[in-house]
């Protein structure tokens, strides 16, 4: 839940200007450009840390449970209903999307790692 409201917060950072133009009240224009970046800074540094500190087991099964399981659920269901074959497909490319960007990322291990000018080591 928390990397939603982080892509949401940061989105309204980005869009402050037009916000602010249209007067439409998000939290960045009700706090202020300067308070709204400070405080998406923190929230992503505390995500991330929280997500550092995850045992791998855990991380390995939530993919599990959350991107492996459903395609091969609708496949089993699809032998009875043909029209799941939809729902699989969407699965599958939703997997192997996930797959390929989880394959592509390069923990910098070891080395310390900076963020918003906040330094720490993993």
């Amino acid at each position: 839940m928390s990397d939603k409201w982080i892509q949401i917060h940061f989105h309204q950072v980005v869009d402050h200007a037009a916000d602010l133009e249209r007067a439409t009240r998000t939290y960045a224009v009700r706090v202020g450009l300067d308070h709204a970046r400070s405080t998406l800074r923190q929230a992503s540094l505390a995500a991330s840390i929280l997500t550092k500190e995850l045992p791998w087991l855990y991380l390995r099964l939530t993919y599990l449970l959350s991107c492996v399981l459903p395609p091969i659920l609708f496949l089993f269901s699809a032998r009875r209903e043909p029209w799941l074959l939809v729902p699989v497909t969407l699965s599958l490319f939703s997997l192997l999307g996930i797959s390929w960007q989880f394959s592509r990322y390069r923990h910098p291990r070891g080395a310390a790692c900076e963020y918003c000018g906040i330094t720490w080591t993993p």
